[in-house]
């Protein structure tokens, strides 16, 4: 019997000193967990500060941008706005230059001496030169979005007038 208590009391001072250890190892196992996640977080914490510190410059630079892209799309607006009256005027002024050139060849045609194939493909082929030009500068004109749109009429009426001076003084010489 005293044996066995004496072999019971060592089982017992084994094991509390296992517990004992094994508290400790828990005991340090916490301590690194705490300490590792004390470090997480503080990484964690100083990113989300630099993030909160961009915030404002991040929301400058997103309204700048909203501006200009507003800003280009009244400019393209304008443009359109631009190249849609000019199409409207030149769609205009051809079908004026049409009905008068439409008006001499019938005034020609019933006059009494009949104009020859070749006069009026000379007088075609200046037409042509005389539109040309004139769709040339209108176009430079367009595109240099600072000449004034009355003086491009006004460049447009000389065109049209010099234009009729020409088919005149033709059906002068032939009659």
């Amino acid at each position: 019997l005293p044996c066995q208590f004496l072999l019971g009391l060592v089982a017992w001072k084994e094991l509390q000193a296992l517990e004992e250890k094994l508290t400790r190892q828990v005991l340090r196992f916490q301590e690194q967990s705490e300490r590792f996640l004390d470090i997480m977080t503080s990484t964690l914490e100083a990113k989300v500060a630099a993030v909160e510190g961009r915030q404002p410059e991040v929301d400058l630079q997103i309204a700048d941008l909203r501006g200009t892209v507003q800003g280009l799309q009244v400019a393209a607006d304008a443009q359109t706005r631009r190249a849609d009256a000019i199409e409207a005027r030149m769609q205009q002024w051809r079908k004026s230059v049409e009905d008068d050139i439409e008006t001499r060849c019938s005034e020609f045609v019933s006059g009494a001496d009949r104009v020859t194939r070749d006069e009026l493909l000379d007088v075609v082929g200046l037409l042509k030169d005389e539109i040309r030009n004139v769709v040339e500068i209108e176009l430079q004109q367009s595109f240099a979005g600072n000449a004034d749109h009355e003086n491009r009429e006004e460049e447009l009426r000389k065109a049209t007038a010099s234009l009729r001076q020409e088919l005149s003084k033709l059906a002068e010489h032939k009659a």
